[in-house]
């Protein structure tokens, strides 16, 4: 097997032409294990014949020992007698950005999973089109509404669709005016407004809620 390598490759993990010689080994040397793994099963692979995708996304050490992430798109170019792929072309691409605010973005959304689903209190996440994003179990239990029911439409939706002199109708009513309220509010009271509100039940029974209502910058905006 030969591995060809433009000097250019290396510089993006910090070295210079005369610092390294490219061969397979030092290919190998400088992926992450992981990397290495892959890159073994994807030319045995190829070898095989196996229908692949022509994108590798791996990891390569650079001059620093850290990691930096790569993309390969590769063709084949050339066949042996009989008929198996013996010269492949690749094209590297720095990525290292892109997966790094990819994994913030997942760690964003873990974290803020996490503290949805394991508050004490009943939360909600709305986006800036007013459709119901997060709907936590506490959420559930105060509406009468499970969150497969709700999420991905907005309050209005659900207005339409929820029956007459229900507590989940008349809760829903309530929390509609509180968001329509935060809506039209200054921005300086949309960074923190505080809302009482009241439920009379049908069985003249009625229950007060009180909405802290905040924005949250996402890695969206």
């Amino acid at each position: 097997k030969t591995l060809y390598l433009s000097p250019n490759y290396f510089s993006h993990i910090g070295y210079q032409p005369q610092e390294i010689t490219p061969s397979i080994d030092r290919w190998m040397d400088v992926l992450h294990p992981d990397s290495a793994k892959e890159f073994s099963l994807l030319i045995a692979a190829l070898a095989n014949d196996d229908d692949l995708p022509n994108h590798w996304e791996y990891r390569a050490k650079d001059k620093r020992n850290g990691y930096k992430w790569f993309a390969c798109t590769w063709q084949i170019v050339g066949w042996s007698k009989t008929n198996k792929p013996n010269r492949i072309v690749g094209i590297h691409e720095d990525i290292d950005a892109r997966k790094k605010q990819e994994y913030e973005h997942k760690s964003y959304q873990n974290t803020l999973y996490s503290f949805v689903n394991n508050s004490l209190d009943g939360l909600l996440i709305v986006d800036e089109t007013g459709n119901i994003q997060e709907w936590n179990p506490v959420q559930e239990a105060i509406s009468n509404i499970p969150n497969h029911d709700i999420i991905g439409h907005s309050l209005n939706e659900m207005l339409q669709v929820l029956h007459d002199n229900t507590h989940a109708k008349l809760y829903i009513n309530e929390l509609n005016k509180v968001l329509l309220n935060v809506a039209h509010a200054s921005e300086e009271k949309k960074k923190n407004s505080i809302f009482e509100v009241s439920v009379k039940l049908p069985n003249t029974f009625t229950k007060y809620y009180q909405h802290s209502v905040f924005t949250i910058s996402t890695l969206k905006g």
